[in-house]
């Protein structure tokens, strides 16, 4: 499996086909809801396998600091082969190098035992969006991730490939691909 983080200004095709099949056709979603316009300003993490895409998230920082983790989606015959844990992963690296303290989302209420086991919190009360009940969680990402080590260790295995925007560069090959690293399935 391949995740590739896509900085601001990259393509989000990917991000959004994964999006509308789990958001739209499964959930009931208005297009208008999910795609409000932050896909512009924020960090894509999307996984493939075999070339196709199989989940998303995006991250976008706040303006304290901390990076909001958004559109969490798994196709569902992907489901259950720990992609959701992949990215999730992916994601917490990305924001440690980058010094972000805090990751925060708002998870729907049916998915906060998976946040919870990656070591997320539960803050506040439930509330509704987009028609479905939701609660804030968080993470501190200062210190490595010690929930539930054994639980990382089942992580995918995948392929980190950093994106930049195109720069219109001839030498600008594989859609600004710029790093990569093999992560064992085990949290880093």
């Amino acid at each position: 499996m391949l995740i590739q983080h896509r900085l601001p200004g990259c393509d989000t095709e990917a991000a959004h086909a994964v999006r509308a099949a789990v958001f739209q056709a499964e959930q009931g979603i208005p297009s208008t809801s999910d795609f409000d316009g932050l896909d512009a300003i924020a960090e894509q993490f999307v996984a493939f396998d075999a070339g196709r895409p199989i989940g998303t998230a995006r991250y976008r920082l706040l303006e304290d600091g901390t990076a909001k983790v958004e559109r969490v989606a798994v196709l569902s015959d992907q489901r259950g082969k720990k992609v959701g844990l992949a990215i999730m992963n992916a994601i917490e690296v990305t924001a440690r190098r980058q010094n972000i303290p805090t990751l925060v989302l708002g998870s729907q209420v049916s998915a906060t035992d998976f946040y919870e086991r990656i070591g997320y919190q539960r803050q506040g009360s439930i509330f509704e969006e987009v028609g479905l009940p939701h609660v804030m969680m968080s993470l501190d990402v200062r210190h490595p991730n010690e929930a539930d080590p054994h639980y990382w260790s089942q992580a995918a295995p995948y392929t980190y490939a950093e994106l930049h925007p195109p720069t219109g560069d001839a030498a600008d090959v594989n859609g600004g691909a710029h790093s990569s690293f093999r992560a064992p399935g085990v949290h880093l």
